[in-house]
């Protein structure tokens, strides 16, 4: 008997501090709760790169680490599910903008802002594309990457973070994704402009190869057009509920889940648009979320992905602040992780959840 009501105590005290993190914390989104714990995964893929998290267990942690790169492709194709979701539940073009602009904007700012005043400060080194392209950390910089432009500069276009190069590719895509779903209305269309967006995104990298700036075209929103279009695609495929009725559903998701650990510790060519995939699959097939899993959409997931813009925008800062701590492969990348967890939080209550807040209010009132 006491096993039994222990174990109750235990399931009422985890329900209670679900409520409350969910209250207070946690995003909430329902049966895609799942997509927040894909967004904990992406976030910690890249910290992982970036502190060589698992380089010292052979081959498998070597690949596992320089996999982390592909985080970025996880994130592009769940902005592109996220837009999709926000523009067909939203009141048009400006009610879209305001609430995603509200949504990355204050946050990237401010963290921009706090590394360019602590570079100036002497307290952490000037960022590796800073030097290499040698520029200065100045207004016009400053400047390019308040208004999302500096992506037409591959000189400074990762010049701050380390890692901002990717947000003026998600506004860019804020701004032309809409457009496009305006017109496209089956998967038909999806399927046309899907081939476009991969011969602009060839296209793009063979007119920078030919001005010799290759690096260009990895920092520059049409190379990446394709990630986007797909996780729209993913979310309409969701919305018509083919996860709950195929029984080829289950074999979708667990093939996605397979490929996304065989290019984690395989590292075959093509990567990224395998990740891309992997991710996609897992968005169209995955079960609905219950709120009590324990893989995507448990808690510390759930938790972690909540953060995971902030995490994303601030490890980076992290690790030039701590300069190793003598420390390195996963002792380093646990120390990283916990510390930018906790500025993560603090960014998120202080600013990220209040700005969101207000641009859904703003967002009512232009459309009233």
């Amino acid at each position: 008997m006491g096993g039994v009501f222990g174990g109750v105590s235990v399931l009422i005290w985890r329900r209670r501090l679900s409520g409350r993190l969910g209250g207070q914390l946690l995003r909430h989104y329902g049966e895609t709760d799942f997509i927040t714990g894909l967004r904990a995964i992406a976030a910690m893929m890249v910290v992982c790169i970036h502190t060589g998290g698992f380089s010292e267990f052979s081959w498998i942690g070597q690949n596992v680490t320089e996999a982390g790169k592909y985080g970025v492709q996880v994130f592009f194709v769940i902005s592109g599910y996220t837009i999709a979701a926000t523009w067909y539940s939203g009141n048009g073009y400006r009610d879209f903008l305001v609430r995603r602009m509200a949504r990355i904007a204050p946050t990237y700012w401010a963290i921009i802002a706090i590394a360019a005043i602590l570079f100036h400060a002497g307290l952490i080194p000037a960022p590796h594309f800073l030097t290499e392209f040698g520029m200065e950390m100045g207004s016009y910089n400053l400047l390019m990457h308040a208004s999302f432009l500096s992506f037409l500069d591959y000189r400074i276009a990762n010049s701050v973070l380390g890692v901002e190069w990717t947000i003026p590719i998600e506004v860019f895509w804020y701004a032309v994704l809409p457009l496009l779903l305006a017109r496209v209305t089956s998967l038909r269309g999806f399927a046309i402009w899907l081939v476009g967006l991969l011969f602009l995104a060839a296209l793009t990298r063979a007119v920078f190869g030919a001005l010799d700036v290759s690096v260009a075209a990895k920092w520059f929103p049409t190379t990446f057009g394709a990630y986007f279009l797909i996780g729209a695609a993913c979310y309409h495929v969701r919305s018509a509920g083919w996860h709950r009725v195929s029984r080829r559903a289950g074999v979708v998701m667990w093939g996605a889940v397979g490929l996304f650990f065989a290019v984690l510790i395989a590292a075959p060519p093509g990567g990224g648009a395998l990740i891309g995939l992997a991710t996609a699959g897992i968005l169209i097939a995955r079960k609905d979320s219950t709120g009590g899993g324990v893989w995507l959409d448990s808690l510390p997931m759930r938790f972690v992905g909540t953060i995971s813009y902030s995490v994303y925008l601030w490890h980076l800062v992290v690790v030039a602040l701590l300069g190793k701590a003598g420390l390195a492969g996963v002792q380093w990348f646990a120390l990283v992780v916990v510390v930018t967890i906790i500025l993560s939080t603090i960014t998120y209550l202080a600013l990220e959840r209040p700005t969101n807040q207000w641009g859904r209010r703003i967002a009512e009132r232009i459309t009233a």
